[in-house]
């Protein structure tokens, strides 16, 4: 199954983390290309979703769909 990031509760959640694309990637351990592409819309699968909500400390259902 492939889930879609709720754009606007990621891009808080990068806010209130003060960090940057780069490093939301280094800590989630995936690449620059694949944040980009969630941010533009795309699906990933639900252990792309983790990583990034586990480096955000956000829960899953918080962020994406």
């Amino acid at each position: 199954m492939r889930y879609i990031a709720k754009q606007d509760a990621l891009k808080n959640a990068f806010l209130e983390n003060a960090m940057t694309y780069k490093e939301i990637c280094t800590k989630a351990q995936v690449s620059t290309s694949t944040i980009a592409n969630v941010l533009n819309g795309k699906s990933i699968t639900a252990k792309t979703c983790n990583k990034i909500a586990d480096a955000l400390s956000k829960p899953v259902t918080e962020l994406f769909e």
